[in-house]
């Protein structure tokens, strides 16, 4: 069984008008607020993360690194990945497929469109968007990351249900 966590970064400042403007938002304290509540949520259900993978933009960053505090997931362990920030789904399948066998629990820490595109792949009903601060856990029906596509996928849970 493979376990994949989807988590939306947290809220972040206000969009800026350019593009570098928007990699560098950092997190607002409503986002950090929001974010100790999943992280509260985590723990209580005591998962463990074998691997984190942000996208590189700062309010990803930052919230992946307050996850792994908060699992005790060694903060620099966690994989910065530049196609989480300007790549579409397709980009997370490609890298999921490489990720070793060995690693059972991955967790993506990344933006919507594509997390919500790529978590709507697996679900039966889908979702109209991803919040910030959010997770979503699939478990898969397999040991090959490479197979995610041609199992049977379960979403376990969305945290926080709107």
């Amino acid at each position: 069984m493979k376990t994949l966590y989807i988590v939306r970064h947290a809220k972040a400042m206000l969009r800026s008008a350019d593009r570098d403007g928007d990699f560098d938002r950092q997190l607002v304290e409503k986002g950090i607020n929001r974010s100790n509540k999943l992280i509260e949520h985590l723990i209580q259900l005591e998962e463990n993360i074998d691997l984190i993978i942000s996208s590189p933009a700062i309010r990803a960053v930052e919230t992946a690194k307050m996850i792994a505090t908060g699992l005790k997931y060694p903060i620099d362990s966690i994989q910065e990945e530049n196609g989480l920030y300007t790549e579409n789904e397709s980009f997370i399948f490609d890298l999921l497929f490489q990720i070793s066998d060995n690693v059972e629990r991955i967790m993506i820490v990344g933006h919507n469109p594509t997390l919500t595109n790529f978590l709507n792949y697996f679900l039966e009903k889908p979702i109209d968007w991803l919040r910030t601060s959010s997770v979503a856990c699939l478990v898969f029906d397999t040991n090959d990351w490479a197979e995610i596509t041609k199992v049977n996928a379960q979403l376990v849970y969305l945290y926080p249900i709107k």
